[in-house]
């Protein structure tokens, strides 16, 4: 089997009736951000309240479990304005 590891990919997958139609880019990309974040904890907080935030803290940290990013959110920007 010589060649690049895509056409060892390939003929290895023939076999079972692989068949590659088309080639594209493929990227890793994540849209969460500190405010899109933010519209969610909101109405979140509004049912749950402060039960959301460990006793004697007053900051919050969620993480985006796809991108691994951290948020950090205070009392007082998950409170309506």
């Amino acid at each position: 089997m010589n060649g690049t590891p895509e056409l060892k990919a390939i003929e290895a997958l023939s076999e079972l009736g692989f068949r590659l139609l088309a080639h594209r880019p493929i990227r890793f990309e994540c849209g969460c951000s500190w405010e899109r974040m933010l519209q969610h904890l909101i109405p979140l907080y509004r049912r749950e309240g402060d039960s959301l935030f460990e006793t004697g803290t007053d900051s919050l940290e969620i993480r985006c479990e796809y991108c691994k990013s951290n948020y950090a959110y205070s009392r007082d920007e998950l409170r309506p304005a």
